[in-house]
């Protein structure tokens, strides 16, 4: 099979493309997980998208930030990770215990980004 020179540009681009980001990494916050009493562990999966599909912009980033930040203060969960995509980004909350967490994050994020697209899923680990 023989590759022209111009796929294997165009392919180079985006894996380029994929792998840079102005995007710092995330510390991870270690704060305590909610509801000692009970051991059943959630993974939140937050994901909110944006029109297009450009690259996160300052702005965005900062609002993921005070998301992210506004969850660890209230000790909701311990943010495990954060990232962007073209369109997207994406935190990811460990949670002890279910106590209505889904209902407070939604109200950070409504409250911090009101006219954001998002979903969060989870999963019981």
């Amino acid at each position: 099979m023989k590759l022209s020179f111009t796929t294997i540009l165009f392919v180079l681009f985006f894996v380029m493309a994929g792998s840079c980001s102005n995007d710092k990494p995330t510390e991870t916050i270690n704060t305590p997980l909610i509801s000692a009493h009970n051991d059943i562990k959630y993974v939140y999966n937050i994901i909110i998208k944006w029109p297009g599909d450009d690259f996160a912009s300052k702005q965005d980033l900062e609002i993921r930030d005070k998301i992210e930040k506004r969850i660890s203060e209230k000790r909701l969960g311990r943010i495990v990770r954060s990232g962007t995509g073209m369109g997207w980004m994406e935190i990811v909350v460990d949670v002890k215990g279910k106590d209505d967490v889904h209902g407070e994050i939604e109200g950070i994020i409504r409250e911090i980004a009101p006219n954001s697209r998002f979903e969060i899923k989870y999963e019981q680990h």
